[in-house]
Parts: C-alpha cells; sequence; structure tokens
C-alpha cells in the first residue's frame, strides 16, 4: 500500500512540471505582426497629398475641381478656360507651375469653359496650307493651320539657307496669317509654321514658286527671278590682270582679279581729295588709276594682283541686275564693250555674251 501511495505522489508531480513547460514566459518580448511599413504609410500620405488640392486654400467662386488629364498643364487650361496661368495659380493658392501634373486636382471655372478639351494626341501639326502654291513676286500668301496636342506657342515664318526666320509668334493653335514673298529674285520660298509645347518644337513646310515680276536685261537669260534692272552709270577701267568697275550710285567698287572671285568694296574717295597722291605712279606704256579706283588699287595686295592699268577709263550708261537663291546672291552688270559681268560667291567672275 506505502508502495502505491509513492507512485501516485511521482505522477502528479511530473504531470504538474509538462503544464508549467506549455505556459508562455510573461517576461519575454512579443512578437510583432506584419504590417505595413512607416515608410510606406508615409510615401501613401505623400501620393494622396499630391492629387489633392492646396489645403486651406480658398478658391474662387464658382470654381470647380478638375482632376489634370495627359499632355495638359496651366497653359493650356488657361487657354481652355480664358484665364491667365497667374488667376490659375493665385485661384489654386499654388507657387509653382510644375505642382501641377497629371492625376493632380486644380480649381477652373465651372462655366467658362473657352475651347473643349482635346483628344488626347502627341504635339503636332494635323494641317497645314499655303495659298496660293504659285505666287509674283511681291504679292502675300496665305499660311492655315491646325495644331495638335499641348501646343503653347506657335510661330510662322520662312527658311533661308536652311534657318528659320520667324515673321510672327504666339499665333493661335488653329489660324492663319499673311506673309510677302520677296522680290529679291529668288524663284521659291520655303514657308514654315513651328508649334512648341515648351519642351519640344514640331514643323511643317511647304514651298511657293516665286513668278518673276522682272524680266532679264540681256539673253539668254538665266533661270532665276531677277530685282528690277538699276539702270546707272558705270565706270571701268581694265588692267593686266584683271578690271575694275566703280558704281557711283551704290558707292561701290567692284575688283576682277583674273580667275578669282570679284571683290565688292566699299568706295573710299571723298570729294576734295587728289585724284592722285603721286604714290604709285605708272610706268611708260601704262595708264595712270585715278579717283576712287586709284584709291582701291593701291592697297597692298590688289595692286599686285592686278598690275597697272593696260587702258584709260571709261565711263558708260548699263544696267544691273541681281537674282537670290540658295546658295547666295549673283550679279550682272552691263561692261563698257556689250557683254555682261556675272560675279557669284564662291566662284570665279565671268562673262557672259548676250545673244
Amino acid at each position: 500500500m506505502r508502495k502505491l501511495e509513492l507512485l501516485i505522489i511521482l505522477l502528479i508531480v511530473l504531470l504538474a512540471g509538462c503544464n508549467l513547460d506549455d505556459e508562455i514566459d510573461s517576461t519575454s518580448t512579443p512578437v510583432k505582426e506584419p504590417t505595413l511599413s512607416d515608410t510606406a504609410v508615409q510615401n501613401t500620405s505623400k501620393l494622396v497629398a499630391a492629387s489633392a488640392p492646396v489645403q486651406n486654400c480658398i478658391h474662387p467662386a464658382g470654381w470647380a475641381a478638375y482632376q489634370v488629364q495627359v499632355n495638359e498643364n496651366l497653359f493650356t487650361l488657361g487657354t481652355r478656360y480664358g484665364v491667365s496661368v497667374e488667376e490659375l495659380m493665385a485661384g489654386n493658392c499654388l507657387t509653382d507651375v510644375t505642382m501641377v501634373t497629371t492625376g493632380s486636382f486644380v480649381y477652373v471655372p465651372s462655366t467658362q469653359l473657352i475651347a473643349p478639351p482635346q483628344t488626347i494626341l502627341p504635339l503636332g501639326i494635323s494641317a497645314f496650307i499655303v495659298d496660293p502654291v504659285i505666287a509674283p513676286a511681291g504679292s502675300m500668301v496665305t499660311l492655315v493651320w491646325q495644331g495638335q496636342g499641348a501646343v503653347m506657342n506657335v510661330r510662322a515664318g520662312w527658311l533661308y539657307n536652311g534657318q528659320f526666320i520667324e515673321e510672327a509668334n504666339h499665333l493661335p493653335v488653329a489660324g492663319s496669317i499673311q506673309l510677302p514673298v520677296f522680290n529679291d529674285g529668288r524663284d521659291s520660298m520655303i514657308f514654315m509654321v513651328r508649334v512648341s509645347d515648351g519642351v519640344q518644337e514640331v514643323a511643317a513646310q511647304s514651298v511657293v514658286s516665286v513668278k518673276c515680276a522682272e524680266g532679264w536685261f540681256f539673253a539668254p537669260e538665266p533661270k532665276e527671278c531677277p530685282t528690277a534692272p538699276l539702270v546707272t552709270t558705270f565706270r571701268e577701267q581694265r588692267f593686266e590682270r584683271g578690271t575694275m568697275v566703280y558704281v557711283p550710285v551704290l558707292g561701290i567698287i567692284y575688283v576682277m582679279i583674273s580667275g578669282m572671285e570679284a571683290i565688292r568694296v566699299q568706295d573710299e574717295y571723298i570729294p576734295g581729295m587728289p585724284l592722285f597722291d603721286g604714290l604709285y605712279r605708272a610706268p611708260d606704256g601704262f595708264y595712270q588709276a585715278n579717283g576712287p579706283i586709284y584709291y582701291i588699287w593701291r592697297k597692298d595686295g590688289i595692286r599686285e594682283a592686278l598690275g597697272y592699268p593696260i587702258e584709260p577709263e571709261i565711263d558708260y550708261l548699263g544696267m544691273l541686275q541681281r537674282t537670290v537663291t540658295s546658295g547666295g546672291e549673283t550679279v550682272y552688270f552691263s561692261s563698257s564693250n556689250g557683254y555682261v559681268y556675272q560675279m557669284s560667291k564662291g566662284a570665279a567672275w565671268g562673262v557672259v555674251i548676250p545673244q
């Protein structure tokens, strides 16, 4: 009986020990359940704040909240609702135009829609027409265009040697303008419209053929259109290796050294100066240069290249015309013997024999 009691007591003690091991220690650190990090919560708050109107901002009466779409900004919204960017910024308590991005909310005049929202389109020019496509020199042509996308500025003009020459800017997204066809001898003009969203610019162009307003004073006629002929007095003198021609009405002298590009020099002779200063007297067998021709001829480089005059000066009545192409200006004018001088940029001067 005594042994049986001892066994029962031992069994009770063992069972009590097992229950104690299963209990949780009240002093141990509890394990935190997985949750969104504080950073994630903060970032979410920032996204909400960026897309929501500025807090505590008093908006103008009659304005309603609007969510900004793709390709929209304060400039396009201002155009659509007929208010300035400054008014939109003040009405939304904004300090920077960059605070408005796609998806953000701004307040706009709810009953003052000037232009309907555009379909989301890339920046571009959907239509561009120039009329007429063949125009007389000195006339006008009309440019008509339709821009698309988030257009902030429109410019119109023409191209010269690949460079855009602006005639007007801050034009409407869809509009028209008249521009002149120059009467300077060119046979065509390239007109252009350019649209910009403040970051990039897109252009459209059209070529207009120019009908000559004037005819050439000699034949065979160059294919380009000429300027109106200038009828005036010329003074010519031939040298050992070239010719000099003075055009008093223009105040210029053409220096034509054989085999070289003609040089156009401004007249340096002032009335009252001696016609000849005695520095460079012509040797026997040559003629003496005088007046405007002499003061250019005596310059170092020109004098050595031309040599001395082999004929006296000749005054005569002649004509001058010029034309402009993409390669530059070409000038034609009468010579004293009935021929026509031709000089172009980048080319040796020449002579045209009229037919």
